[in-house]
């Protein structure tokens, strides 16, 4: 959360998309670390009956951060966008800028190999994709790294930044896309079903499985 303050006032100050898609994006990384914590949560023992009803909140977890993942698409293009009518601006804070960018590379890079890590041993989808969403704030951390540095020497390559956030915007929506259609069409979640949402294991399952019924889970990102 830290970064994502930091994102957020950087762009307020410097008018950078990518400060802004930074900072966003580390929001997004706690977030759906959060969904993931929930997901894995046991308030008491471990029983089968309890292990069943964490395999559906697995399902939960992962359609809620692929739809997080989507807004964040969506933020970081108009962000883009705004940034290109724009056009060349004075960059400043270029010190500040490079040392957070170069702790969240650390910081969202490490997160990222044990989240991968922890998804592969629990076979856990929305695991991976809270691993995908740290992997995002790392490059995004370099590209604005880099992107500064740049600058520095070329101010005149200002267009760098609204274009790397640009990619990244469609990159986050495709991804949202393809899973929110691997969930309800192939796996036909009834995501868009509020008792899907809220309905417990013991009230008789997901609200279109039956509550014995494994879940499947898809490995799309």
């Amino acid at each position: 959360m830290l970064c994502f303050i930091a994102g957020v006032m950087l762009y307020v100050r410097t008018g950078s998309s990518l400060c802004l898609v930074f900072g966003v994006e580390n929001s997004v990384d706690f977030i759906s670390s959060v969904i993931v914590l929930w997901r894995f949560f046991v308030p008491a023992d471990l029983t089968e009956a309890v292990e069943k009803k964490l395999e559906k909140r697995e399902e939960r977890a992962s359609v809620a951060i692929s739809i997080i993942m989507g807004f964040l698409g969506i933020g970081i293009l108009i962000a883009a966008i705004d940034d290109f009518m724009q056009g060349e601006d004075e960059p400043a804070h270029r010190e500040l800028i490079l040392a957070i960018a170069f702790f969240s590379i650390l910081c969202s890079g490490t997160m990222a190999l044990y989240k991968f890590n922890y998804a592969v041993h629990l076979g856990s989808p929305s695991l991976r994709k809270d691993g995908l969403c740290s992997l995002i704030g790392a490059v995004l951390g370099a590209a604005l790294f880099f992107n500064t540095l740049i600058q520095n020497q070329q101010p005149g390559l200002w267009w760098i930044d609204p274009v790397v956030s640009l990619i990244c915007g469609f990159v986050a929506l495709f991804m949202s896309a393809q899973s929110l259609y691997i969930a309800r069409v192939v796996d036909k979640l009834p995501i868009f079903s509020a008792h899907w949402w809220s309905v417990d294991i013991e009230e008789g399952g997901d609200g279109n499985t039956p509550a014995e019924e494994k879940p499947k889970e898809s490995d799309i990102v």
